[in-house]
């Protein structure tokens, strides 16, 4: 702006603050438009035209309106203006504001200041109100923009590469669901205990603390493993014979195997995962007593056994 165009009083004041308005505004509209673009485009990845364009247009419409509710809250005014010539033009004295009043309805001391505020400002015309928050909104209009041209144009040029003409589609090899072709457990009580080791199929588990429990699964899963309510994790292992480093197909199960030492009780699952599919079973119960405590039962001598003066002194205990 020149000092030949420019005039210091109120209605320049009220010019520059309705041209301030105007690039907030227009900011604020880009940015409605530009996330009103990237909505549509990313509801036509998913949906159709009609159902994107309407996605579009309502969320452009809605930032639309809440830009100019914005707007009308904080409106920037002649005043405004005058307080930021205050602020930032120190030759002004803090008498900027005095330009929007007519000199004629002014005292005659600030009149004669007003007169020399004008004088200053069209001497050396102000800079353009600098608006950062208008960059801000412009720019990340850009961004929002971009982003929705990749997105729309990255479906079309994905289903285009590496097309073969004459060639024909390729069939979709459904993926196998993972699951257990059967299970066999095996518990193993501590020795002292003189319990069996017993093989059971029931995943349910009824044991004593301190007995090897092992899970002996056949599925197709890549990596099983056993998750118990205590967060502990068992790994299975595959089996070397049979499994997949021999060439078998992947289609046919393995055994896999895995154990957890019994010292309380818990609840477990079994986790199977193979070709992004995962099976979660039912929680099953790992019963884990406590052992009783030891008891001795003396059967020899009985009870109160009397030893005779001068008779034998050695006595045989028998328990």
């Amino acid at each position: 702006m020149s000092a030949a165009r420019f005039t210091a009083d109120g209605a320049t004041l009220d010019r520059l603050a309705a041209a301030y308005r105007r690039r907030r505004l227009w900011s604020m509209l880009a940015l409605a438009m530009a996330s009103g673009l990237l909505v549509a485009a990313v509801y036509r990845t998913a949906g159709t035209g009609r159902t994107a364009v309407a996605a579009g247009l309502v969320t452009a419409l809605v930032s639309i309106g809440a830009a100019v509710l914005l707007a009308r809250r904080n409106p920037v005014t002649g005043l405004t203006v005058a307080r930021h010539f205050n602020r930032t033009i120190p030759a002004v004295e803090e008498s900027a504001d005095l330009l929007l009043v007519h000199p004629d309805d002014l005292p005659l001391l600030d009149a004669l200041e007003r007169r020399r505020v004008a004088s200053v400002l069209s001497r050396d015309p102000p800079p353009a109100l600098p608006d950062r928050r208008a960059r801000e909104l412009l720019a990340v209009a850009g961004a929002l923009t971009v982003l929705a041209i990749v997105i729309a144009v990255a479906p079309a040029r994905h289903s285009t590469a590496g097309a073969v003409i004459g060639a024909a589609p390729r069939a979709r090899v459904p993926s196998v669901a993972p699951a257990i072709d059967r299970a066999r457990i095996t518990i193993a009580a501590p020795s002292y205990t003189g319990i069996a080791t017993r093989e059971q199929t029931d995943w349910d588990i009824e044991t004593v603390a301190g007995a090897t429990v092992s899970w002996q699964i056949s599925t197709n899963a890549t990596a099983p493993r056993i998750v118990t309510s205590a967060g502990d994790t068992i790994r299975l292992i595959a089996d070397t014979i049979g499994s997949r480093a021999s060439g078998a197909s992947s289609d046919l199960p393995h055994t896999f195997t895995g154990t957890l030492r019994a010292e309380h009780p818990v609840l477990y699952q079994v986790v199977l995962e193979r070709s992004g599919l995962r099976s979660v079973s039912d929680f099953h119960r790992l019963g884990a007593a406590a052992d009783a405590a030891p008891s001795v039962v003396i059967i020899a001598p009985r009870e109160r056994t009397e030893l005779v003066p001068g008779g034998e002194l050695r006595v045989g205990v028998e328990v």
